[in-house]
């Protein structure tokens, strides 16, 4: 079953060694909305996304490969112990990849695949 939409990584300046690895079938602009109840300084960022053909497929994949080169202690629920640089730099072959098959096929289940957005505020590397 396709379940077409977003992975993303959202960031928080209060947290900078901390990076949410996340879904969402919406948008990742309306997803961060959620997260910006949450904080009073409404400091949350969507640092990157991918928009895929499975979502839920790209985010598990993406999961376990933090999980396999952090170790599942760096983890906390969908919070990863590591900058969006790295986290980027970690996922970015695989989740590509992914995306450019989306984007191939044009079908996200929307009609068309949303281009995937890079909206990181630094070059990816690792710290």
């Amino acid at each position: 079953m396709s379940n077409p939409g977003y992975v993303y990584l959202i960031t928080n300046p209060a947290h900078p060694d901390w990076t949410k690895v996340g879904l969402t079938t919406t948008s990742p602009e309306k997803r961060l909305s959620g997260y910006q109840t949450g904080s009073p300084h409404r400091d949350y960022e969507v640092f990157h996304t991918w928009a895929v053909a499975d979502c839920r497929r790209a985010e598990k994949l993406a999961h376990e490969l933090l999980a396999d080169v952090m170790g599942l202690n760096t983890k906390r629920n969908e919070w990863f112990k590591a900058r969006p640089e790295a986290v980027l730099v970690l996922l970015r072959g695989e989740l590509d990849e992914l995306a450019e098959k989306a984007d191939q096929s044009g079908q996200t289940g929307y009609g068309q695949v949303p281009q995937a957005q890079n909206t990181q505020k630094s070059e990816a590397r690792l710290p």
